[in-house]
């Protein structure tokens, strides 16, 4: 009785202080306005009546009561909750003083510590500090807002609950919580303190929807948040309807981030190496920064395959991947006379550093290298096609506050058609950008020798060309090469009469080696013992060589240069038009004369070539003591040489009513047309070169055109070779066609139906910058349909045993492109077609449908070396990624 008579006193003292607007201790009503109580569950209400008594009458005064109370009117209760309980609600609170219970109705929320609960109904037990909530119907049936719960990071919704703040132990009804990529279902749910669940009739899936298109049911469950859920016997529902497919137990991982278990393998059948499992073995999530996984092939014939891939990132640093890749491919039976086995490796590598770690520095990998066959025997994707594989480290810095830059690099390239494997290890450069030394000196900009710069460039190689199954054996390495080279350069441009620009510049290289060559006339006979596999028979093949190549170690350099000068301008056309759609064209003619003189540095007072005599009374051979070195030597005989070029530009502006502020826009006829050629003064014969000339422009804003050809003044002779006769004096022609190059292409696409910028908040910022890095490795079903189209001509001119010329050509088409049959329905298709074969290159067709929270995917390559096809069905989060049903057939099954 006490009790009750102290918290009807608190009641009517807080409503006369402010804090509850009521009309009496008992109903709180509240009219479209929020108002929050908080009580303190930590005091008990047992009045001091000592204090009580100590009170005059002229002490009564609303604030002093209000204060003496919430210092002196009440004692610290044992059995109390340790914190404050702050509740409030749109629609009315009612205390029920006699059961010791408070009622809070619509949108009523409570808050103690981390807990938080937000329902239509709530109903609090004072004395046992129990808690009920319960989702209301209205009178037309339709369920309210389901009551939500958040206890820290847990959270979920529910019809009713019970919690009991003390214990921190709670009954759930048609409980719905999300952990991770799924969500989970419980008609009846316990919680405990650990924030550990137990359900009874549980439901799991990854589909979003209020009535899942499936989900995986099981009459018990126990759940630990972020970590795991365990069910009984479980079964399969697709669309309500239960599945023949049951499992004894379920575990579910549904821990935040990546998690470490076994890769399921896929299963099937190969005509050529028989029964196989692919792609099993087990992943390895070390940390955040770090993760590995270990799968491999294996064929009922022996075959297998093993790799090792890790990925690792550190943000705002680096992240990169690396993948190892070894297989043994077994066809055909051992004993069979047909039988082939071969072994092969693949390496890949690739790293990126990000632009904020190291200001001023770079590192960079993007590696591929490994035996010539292994795609072509491993490869089940158009990734077989690649006939090289080339790589590529690198590092790059710049010297803040000088001209300096240095790089690195280490490359690779492999033919897999040759097995020929070029290393370029390393390949350091340092460069100096152009500095105008006499800006300071002069300090007067209008003094032309302002524009006088320098730059300079240093380069050290070590280079190896060896087939790939010599590739690490002494002897390819003992073929290494080397050599050091330096490029410095000047120039100054001056401005002539007003119009011209001339431009003259000198350039200085200088190559270090560490060996030469000498040839010298000395026969000697080598005999050759020949066996004859057939009549057993042994003879002798004898050569007489007359000269012999001599390799000489130890450092030497050559020293060669040239000097030139250019003269350029620019000359306006202008027509313009007072009436119809176009308004002016102009035309931009850019003309341009270059000289360039160089020395004969085969002259012998410069040391650098030398002579021979191939054979007796044959005349001397000139060559170079610098034949076949990497960075190559001074070249042969005296240049002056005659550049001229024109450059062409042809624009047009018309009258556009739609522009408001100009009412008139450009548009570009010619992007570039460019001629040019060159006469060398020093040349005894021979003195003009090709006639080059090369287009470019945009049609319609969409159609990339790209013409390029070749032309030579000269007349060749019956063997293809040039003469110095011009073909304007034999066959009446300015020049004759060589070669020329055609090629068209475009891109096109639709608007897309929803958010062309592609602004988005799902998932976290790595996979959104994921998505954006690489949009063709995802499906956008919201763009209607995209195209690109690519047409490629080429045509050489080849001349006939009788003189006559004979045109061949190439030609080539591609397409690629998808489109959204219906809103969850895309096809794509590569495809390309040689006019000159008459066949189609490779062709592979990809159906997709978007099936919520399924997805199918249907990729067939119809003909050609690789065909096959793969039809899948599988759920799209990756907590159920082994939820799927496959059928396919291999390119390497259809020999059969």
């Amino acid at each position: 009785m006490i009790r009750q008579v102290s918290l009807l006193i608190f009641l009517l003292c807080t409503c006369i202080s402010g804090h509850i607007l009521a009309e009496n201790a008992i109903f709180v009503p509240f009219i479209e306005h929020q108002q929050v109580v908080s009580v303190d569950t930590s005091k008990s209400f047992e009045a001091d009546t000592s204090a009580l008594d100590t009170l005059s009458s002229d002490s009564l005064v609303m604030d002093s009561i209000f204060m003496d109370t919430i210092v002196t009117w009440y004692d610290i209760s044992p059995d109390s909750l340790d914190a404050i309980i702050n509740y409030k609600s749109v629609d009315s609170i009612v205390y029920d003083i006699d059961s010791g219970k408070t009622y809070i109705y619509l949108s009523g929320e409570v808050t103690y510590t981390s807990f938080f609960l937000k329902a239509d109904y709530i109903e609090f037990d004072w004395e046992t500090k129990t808690l009920t909530a319960k989702q209301l119907v209205d009178s037309a049936g339709v369920p309210g807002e389901a009551a939500y719960f958040q206890d820290g990071d847990d959270t979920f919704t529910a019809e009713g609950m019970h919690y009991n703040f003390a214990t921190r132990n709670g009954k759930i009804y048609n409980l719905k919580r999300q952990e991770g990529e799924g969500y989970v279902y419980v008609d009846q749910g316990k919680k405990n303190a650990e924030n550990e669940y137990y359900g009874l009739h549980t439901v799991y899936t990854t589909c979003d929807l209020d009535h899942p298109h499936f989900y995986i049911a099981a009459n018990k469950a126990k759940i630990v948040p972020k970590k795991i859920a365990v069910t009984g016997p479980a079964n399969l529902v697709v669309a309500d309807v239960p599945t023949p497919l049951f499992l004894p137990f379920g575990i579910f991982p549904i821990n935040q981030g990546r998690t470490s278990g076994i890769l399921i393998p896929q299963y099937g059948y190969s005509f050529t190496q028989g029964y196989f499992l692919r792609n099993g073995g087990y992943y390895f999530a070390i940390n955040d920064n770090f993760d590995l996984s270990l799968t491999g092939d294996i064929y009922s014939n022996a075959s297998y395959r093993l790799q090792t891939s890790s990925g690792y990132a550190k943000r705002y640093k680096y992240r990169g991947n690396l993948s190892l890749e070894y297989s043994k491919n077994n066809y055909g039976l051992d004993f069979d006379p047909n039988f082939s086995s071969n072994r092969g490796f693949f390496v890949r590598w690739n790293h990126s550093q990000d632009p904020k770690a190291r200001p001023g520095s770079s590192f960079a990998a993007n590696a591929s290298f490994g035996t010539s066959d292994f795609l072509a025997n491993n490869s089940f994707t158009e990734s077989y096609l690649n006939n090289s594989y080339n790589s590529s480290i690198s590092y790059n810095k710049s010297f803040t506050g000088s001209p300096f830059t240095m790089s690195a690099a280490l490359r690779h390239s492999q033919n897999t058609s040759t097995g020929l494997v070029d290393l370029t290890l390393p390949d350091v450069s340092l460069n100096m950008s152009r500095i105008y030394p006499l800006k300071k000196v002069l300090n007067d900009p209008r003094n032309q020798l302002n524009q006088f710069g320098i730059s300079y460039s240093m380069n050290f190689r070590n280079f190896l060309s060896v087939p790939d199954s010599t590739l690490f054996t002494p002897e390819s390495l003992a073929k290494m090469e080397n050599g050091f080279s330096h490029n410095f350069s000047a120039s100054s441009p001056f401005k002539l009469l007003r119009y011209f620009t001339l431009t003259p510049s000198f350039t200085y290289n200088e190559n270090w080696y560490f060996e030469t060559v000498r040839k010298n006339y000395e026969p000697d006979t080598i005999v050759t013992e020949v066996f004859d596999p057939v009549s057993g028979e042994l003879t002798y093949d004898t050569a007489i060589v007359y000269f012999q190549t001599d390799t000489i170690s130890g450092f030497d350099a050559a020293r060669w240069f040239n000097a030139s000068a250019s003269l350029t301008t620019k000359l306006y056309g202008i027509m313009q038009f007072k009436r119809g759609k176009v308004k002016a064209i102009r035309h931009v003619v850019t003309p341009s004369v270059s000289f360039s003189y160089r020395p004969d540095f085969s002259d012998p007072e410069y040391g650098y070539y030398g002579s021979y005599y191939p054979s007796p009374g044959a005349e001397a051979v000139t060559y170079s003591i610098f034949e076949g070195a990497l960075l190559g030597g001074p070249p042969n005989g005296k240049s002056g040489s005659i550049g001229i070029n024109l450059a062409n530009n042809f624009e047009m502006k018309v009258r556009d009513e739609t522009d408001t502020l100009k009412g008139e826009r450009k548009v570009k006829l010619i992007d570039n047309l460019i001629l040019n050629t060159a006469y060398n003064l020093a040349a005894d014969s021979l003195n003009w070169s090709f006639i080059n000339g090369s287009a470019y422009t945009t049609l319609f804003n969409k159609l990339r055109v790209n013409v390029s050809g070749s032309f030579d003044p000269y007349v060749l002779d019956s063997t293809g070779r040039r003469i110095n006769q011009f073909e304007w004096d034999v066959n009446d022609r300015l020049a004759r066609f060589s070669t020329g190059n055609v090629a068209l292409s475009t891109s096109l696409r639709s608007k897309r139906r929803e958010n062309e910028n592609l602004e988005t908040t799902a998932g976290t910022e790595a996979e959104r910058d994921m998505v954006w890095s690489n949009p063709s490795a995802y499906i956008d079903y919201e763009l209607p349909w995209q195209m690109t189209l690519n047409y490629n001509l080429r045509i050489q001119n080849i001349q006939l045993t009788d003189g006559t010329d004979s045109i061949a050509t190439t030609q080539t088409f591609n397409l690629s492109g998808d489109v959204s049959l219906t809103p969850n329905w895309k096809v794509q298709v590569s495809t390309g077609y040689d006019l000159q074969l008459k066949d189609f290159t490779y062709t592979a067709i990809d159906i997709y449908r978007n099936l919520h929270c399924w997805e199918m995917s249907f990729h067939w390559v119809p003909f050609g070396a690789r065909q096959s096809y793969l039809f899948n069905i599988n759920v799209k989060a990756s907590v159920l990624q082994d939820l799927k049903l496959t059928r396919k057939r291999d390119w390497n099954e259809y020999s059969f």
